[in-house]
């Protein structure tokens, strides 16, 4: 955001994991990097949000009772009041109720995370979906809350163009350099829903799914990209959402828990969860680092989680080839190496209470009889960098997931 392209709208779409009795919104100047967390280098304000249930009203969100909330880098995570939804309209919602929210903020000189450096999940491709950068001397500022307190899909505001701004609401990771505010929806469940937190890498983000076609199947394009959006929407059965918010990010590494500031926000994030699934380790391996070393890594994350009360779901590492062409393994990736040797190291972590479950992604994305290389044809299973799950590991992994998350 800079001084002449000063404004943010936009509308993104969520499904509800369950009834709740209560709704609020957060909204975090902290975002993903590859060793951990930072923050936005200048305050922002937060204009107006509201909550849109889709076909029935939208509700303005008030801070301390104000429609607007300067956001400071010092922050970790803002909350809203409880949202003023009418009685029937608050019992009505349940799992799988649709609905969005709009929000509009100011800033200048705000370099926004990109590249999925914000926690992700909602669907880029869902219609309506919708970000807009644009100056602030334009109609709109007449009347802030206009756009804010409609329903539908935005008006794309006069001027929004004028700096070339990609417009493209994005999920997940691409090529697209789009603009949106983090925000997190907080609900409070009146039955056993649960609530799950991912940790991970490229490959919890979704990079490679889809690559190239099939593009998603129904159910991901509902809720994203990636196994963990998959499995968050019931990949192709019928969609039953449970509540995920995903920090995953690419080149992301296990030992960023530990650095300084590294967690501040996912901690926060972690109160707020049942279940954590954590996915760390692919890119501590490229280096020589001993296995022990990345477990031990990845165990810190555990202790966190446990203290905070939730269950842990762990994978596994996956392959990782010169390419989905050239099935040889590389580096600590091969036969007996270091990662063969973590992976053996993980079901003691259960037995020792640090993880309750212990997902083999192998089992779903690996040939049968080399686990060190990926299943056939490898290029439905891998993108072509031998790293990035493609469609059908995602699809694999995430309906394993599911069935663990719901055991839970």
């Amino acid at each position: 955001m800079t001084s002449t392209n000063d404004r943010l709208q936009q509308r993104t779409f969520h499904l509800l994991g369950g009834k709740v009795s209560s709704l609020s919104i957060g909204v975090s100047p902290r975002y993903m990097i590859t060793t951990g967390e930072a923050a936005v280098s200048v305050a922002f304000t937060v204009d107006a949000v509201a909550l849109e249930i889709e076909g029935v009203g939208t509700y303005p969100v008030t801070f301390a009772g104000s429609r607007s909330v300067t956001v400071n880098p010092t922050d970790i995570l803002v909350w809203s009041d409880n949202i003023a939804i009418p009685a029937p309209v608050l019992a009505a919602l349940g799992k799988n109720s649709r609905i969005w929210l709009r929000a509009q903020a100011t800033a200048t000189n705000l370099r926004l995370p990109m590249n999925t450096c914000y926690m992700i999940g909602t669907s880029a491709s869902w219609t309506g979906n919708g970000a807009y950068l644009y100056p602030s001397a334009t109609t709109q500022d007449a009347a802030v809350t206009a756009q804010i307190d409609a329903q539908g899909a935005l008006t794309q505001p006069v001027g929004n163009t004028t700096s070339g701004v990609n417009n493209n609401m994005r999920t997940g990771q691409s090529s697209n350099t789009g603009h949106v505010l983090p925000l997190y929806l907080r609900g409070t469940y009146t039955g056993t829903e649960k609530s799950v937190f991912v940790v991970g890498d490229s490959n919890s983000a979704g990079v490679g799914d889809p690559d190239v076609s099939p593009s998603y199947g129904s159910n991901g394009g509902t809720g994203g990209r990636g196994l963990f959006s998959r499995a968050s929407v019931n990949v192709e059965a019928d969609i039953q959402a449970v509540a995920m918010c995903n920090s995953g990010l690419s080149a992301a590494l296990a030992s960023g828990w530990l650095t300084a500031g590294g967690n501040l926000l996912r901690t926060e994030l972690l109160k707020l969860s049942d279940i954590v699934v954590e996915a760390m380790g692919n890119n501590d391996h490229s280096t020589s680092t001993p296995a022990a070393d990345v477990v031990a890594r990845r165990r810190e994350m555990w202790v966190a989680a446990k203290a905070a009360g939730c269950k842990v779901i762990a994978f596994t590492v996956p392959p990782r080839t010169i390419s989905a062409s050239t099935l040889t393994p590389v580096g600590n990736f091969v036969a007996g190496g270091e990662v063969d040797q973590h992976n053996a190291m993980l079901p003691a972590e259960v037995s020792a209470g640090r993880i309750d479950r212990v997902l083999n992604v192998r089992t779903y994305c690996a040939d049968p009889d080399n686990q060190n290389i990926w299943k056939s044809p490898a290029s439905n299973y891998v993108r072509s960098d031998g790293t990035h799950f493609k469609f059908q590991s995602s699809i694999e992994i995430a309906a394993a997931l599911r069935t663990m998350i719901d055991g839970l």
